[in-house]
């Protein structure tokens, strides 16, 4: 499996605090069966200072490597979705994921306005390719789902979080989620080795078990590995017996669902 949202460069915001932290995660990841990832130290000023986040990644791959630890490494950022993020992304100062036109973007989480969509609808007619992080917690699509749906018709992709498909409370929800088409692929975002775990693999069993392995293959490899190599996402399409759920009746009873970045 690929895990392409990861907060493992240490010591450069609230993710691994050192590097043994860091290594400690990045072991956790290859017991669990993940063989590549892609790191997203927050971008978000002033909040975090991105400047040191280059030289932290070069020393955990050299930790990694001499750790003789099989696990490729690759570098990104996750983007706050605000001008001085966007500006970032047009001066090359914010990180792709794995040097790709893929660009893993934070919404805030309590409000979407136009001003947002514009910005983001900037991203895309610069012919980058936008992934909207842990789209499961954004209250602002509570009261208009439509707009997600609209996002991933103009050209954005949806990121799904592993801990919410396992969660009991959220697992029915997050699957919803699956089975609309708005997830093109799962990630961990993994922040330590106790509340937020690099882990992927019950989460795959999950997805594997509702809608087979197929599915599970593109959310969990197929997709990440397209990132990766810089091609575009395949969609998800969910072909059941039983009768679908409209896609919107996710976002009822949406209060659980909702964490920090």
């Amino acid at each position: 499996m690929i895990d392409t949202h990861i907060h493992l460069v240490p010591n450069v915001d609230d993710g691994a605090k050192d590097l043994e932290a860091a290594l400690e995660m990045a072991r956790m990841a290859v017991e669990d069966g993940i063989d590549a990832i892609v790191t997203t130290p927050h971008y978000n000023i002033p909040d975090y200072d991105n400047s040191r986040v280059l030289d932290n990644f070069q020393k955990l791959l050299h930790k990694i490597k001499t750790e003789n630890l099989n696990l490729k490494v690759y570098l990104g950022n996750e983007i706050h979705l605000n001008e001085e993020g966007v500006e970032a992304i047009f001066s090359h100062e914010a990180y792709s994921l794995a040097n790709s036109k893929y660009y893993l973007i934070e919404l805030p989480f309590h409000q979407y306005y136009p001003a947002h969509e514009e910005l983001i609808f900037q991203i895309v007619a610069k012919g980058y390719f936008v992934i909207l992080a842990h789209i499961e917690r954004y209250i602002a699509f509570q009261k208009t789902p439509e707009k997600l749906q609209e996002l991933m018709r103009r050209g954005c992709f949806g990121q799904l979080t592993s801990s919410y498909i396992v969660n009991q409370r959220t697992s029915k929800r997050a699957l919803e989620l699956i089975e609309s088409g708005v997830v093109h692929i799962v990630a961990s975002d993994a922040h330590n080795i106790h509340k937020r775990k690099p882990q992927l693999s019950a989460g795959y069993q999950c997805v594997c078990d509702r809608f087979g392995e197929a599915v599970a293959n593109r959310l969990f490899i197929e997709n990440p590995k397209k990132i990766i190599d810089n091609l575009l996402l395949d969609d998800v399409f969910i072909h059941l017996d039983n009768k679908k759920k409209k896609w919107y009746n996710f976002f009822n009873d949406f209060g659980g669902m909702l964490g920090g970045g």
